[in-house]
């Protein structure tokens, strides 16, 4: 152990997050929801995969004659003019 350290008890550390009622565990985990799907690299990946889905799934096998449309929803207006 350092000289002069006395560990995370000292400090409170060793206390865990969910037992800490000023952290609101539910809001934290919308928040980083709300990041990680709005990243331009995440958004990227799940429009790939919505485009690779539609073309295996409904164009490759000629479901829809040549009239082919899709839709993809989103939460909300600005996460649909990201993805637009």
């Amino acid at each position: 152990m350092l000289r002069g350290h006395s560990g995370p008890q000292a400090n409170g550390v060793d206390t865990p997050v969910r037992d800490d009622p000023k952290y609101d565990t539910k809001r934290a985990k919308k928040k980083l929801r709300y990041y990680v799907e709005s990243h331009r690299h995440a958004i990227r990946l799940k429009a790939e995969i919505m485009v690779d889905h539609f073309h295996e799934q409904v164009i490759d096998r000629k479901l829809v004659g040549g009239e082919a449309r899709a839709m993809v929803v989103t939460g909300g207006v600005e996460r649909a003019i990201k993805v637009g």
